[in-house]
């Protein structure tokens, strides 16, 4: 019969691509590892891993047998979930994933607020870009993301989580500081501090730009930079002016003058998850949670 125990260590060797770095994170001997893994492919008839020096590979039959691993250990752990939420305790892990800005923002007061709630149930937030949140959601490494554009894989399941909308940062001390408003044609003619295309808020800006008729050669694009706070940074040095998230401005209070966009630049988001997955206690919870009072009230809801 397949041991868990040994599931999960091929998965770790799977993932870290190293028996030392699998035996370190499994509490063990890089010996023992090795043994369980050689045991495990006694037992299935088949090589798993192809050495090669230090790092190994998944094999044919390792690649096979890795998504039904992670599917098998993640029923497991709902199980045993499951059965202490019947005892009246709630346990677990989640995963949270962004690639935007807002999400940046958003997410942890989330996890943070949840945590207060359910003390025992243990959360974290990854940030990444959304190709690839959506492929840490299907090898069960995110449980949930928080995206800009919907995916289109039916193997995701898509619901609205919360706006965005763009606004204009510039220097405290800068003529522009005076004016209340901004207007896209006025923006092609400022220096412009602009997030990187890696960049979940530098996509949308690219986006939200070129659908109305300024593509990226009529903007005086002076800095790029892979993130908000960067673009802050730049901002307060005297760079120019950058579009950033609503979400964000909290951070930057008194250190940079907002202006409103005339035409709003808003930006839906939207949480996935894996599609057609049981889902554990702690998840469900936590779905429950972005649903009350106080979770509409994190996500400008209320």
């Amino acid at each position: 019969m397949l041991s868990m125990y040994q599931l999960r260590i091929f998965v770790a060797v799977a993932e870290k691509r190293k028996f030392s770095l699998a035996a370190e994170q499994m509490h063990l001997t890089q010996p023992a590892v090795s043994q369980q893994i050689r045991s495990l492919e006694k037992y299935l008839g088949v090589a798993l891993f192809q050495r090669n020096g230090q790092k190994v590979e998944l094999s044919e039959a390792g690649l096979a047998l890795l998504p039904r691993a992670r599917e098998l250990i993640e029923l497991a752990v709902i199980m045993e979930e499951q059965i202490q939420e019947s005892r009246g305790i709630l346990t677990g892990r989640i995963v949270l994933g962004t690639g935007t800005d807002a999400g940046k923002y958003i997410l942890p007061r989330l996890a943070t607020f949840f945590r207060k709630r359910y003390p025992q149930v243990q959360t974290a937030v990854v940030v990444a870009d959304s190709d690839e949140l959506l492929a840490r959601i299907l090898s069960r490494e995110v449980d949930f993301a928080v995206v800009a554009s919907k995916p289109r894989e039916r193997a995701f399941s898509v619901h609205p989580f919360a706006e965005d909308e763009l606004v204009l940062i510039v220097p405290t001390k800068h003529a522009l500081a005076k004016k209340a408003s901004f207007s896209l044609s006025e923006l092609c003619q400022v220096p412009l501090v602009l997030q990187s295309d890696t960049d979940g808020t530098g996509k949308v800006v690219r986006a939200a730009m070129a659908d109305r008729g300024f593509p990226l050669d009529v903007l005086n694009v002076v800095l790029e930079v892979d993130n908000v706070e960067a673009a802050e940074v730049a901002v307060e040095a005297g760079a120019g002016a950058a579009l950033v998230s609503r979400w964000a401005l909290q951070r930057f209070a008194g250190r940079v003058k907002t202006l409103e966009m005339e035409e709003p630049l808003r930006q839906d988001l939207y949480l996935v998850s894996r599609h057609r997955t049981a889902q554990s206690p702690a998840q469900q919870r936590f779905v429950e949670f972005l649903g009350s009072p106080q979770g509409k009230q994190i996500l400008g809801l209320a």
